[in-house]
């Protein structure tokens, strides 16, 4: 496999002009998963199976609108004279990724509820998880609540954005302009301590 994947790596280098072009190709190869590894946090229909389909799709949605398809679309400020924007391009592969992450919990048979119940007990997720909260045990309403995870997720990007333009800031500028950056990554550090402190009494249930 490690072979395989060096080759196909070396054809995908082959093919490109530039490091950028890599980069925009490989964020949409692997971006149609995202959606379903964020969904099957929040539903409880959603098993590997889905991310398996998700993955494939993304893949060969990719190859097939960078190297297959020729300058047919015309999606507005996401295409230039036919051919897809590297960002127009991750739209198109998602949207595949998903419709065809839906398609297959349409016609797949249901996980095992019971299953999941320990899953649920430890980890207390948001979102539809129903025919699981209804074999759970113990009182699980505090579960139901959006908003300490959400804010937790915004929380946690803003971290990681802030400590990354602050640490490029003072590698590549000497530390100029690094205070904004790094007083984000402090509040964004300080929103996710906020919203684990929220979650810890559910999790020790």
């Amino acid at each position: 496999t490690s072979i395989v994947v060096l080759l196909v790596a070396a054809l995908f280098a082959y093919q490109s002009e530039s490091i950028s072009d890599l980069f925009t190709f490989f964020l949409a190869f692997l971006g149609g998963v995202g959606p379903v590894y964020v969904m099957r946090w929040l539903w409880w229909r959603v098993r590997a199976q889905t991310e398996i389909v998700a993955m494939c799709t993304s893949a060969a949605s990719t190859i097939l609108i960078t190297y297959v398809l020729g300058p047919i679309w015309d999606l507005g400020p996401l295409s230039d004279g036919g051919a897809l924007r590297p960002e127009g391009r991750l739209v198109v592969v998602v949207l595949c990724s998903l419709a065809a992450s839906l398609v297959h919990l349409a016609i797949a048979r249901p996980p095992a509820a019971q299953r999941l119940v320990p899953f649920y007990e430890r980890v207390r997720p948001i979102g539809f998880w129903g025919p699981v909260r209804r074999l759970a045990s113990g009182s699980t309403e505090q579960a139901l609540s959006w908003w300490p995870p959400l804010l937790g997720i915004v929380g946690g990007l803003a971290l990681i954005f802030g400590l990354l333009f602050g640490v490029g800031r003072l590698i590549l500028e000497g530390g100029g302009g690094a205070a904004a950056p790094f007083g984000i990554a402090v509040l964004g550090a300080t929103v996710v301590g906020w919203s684990l402190r929220q979650a810890r009494p559910i999790a020790e249930k």
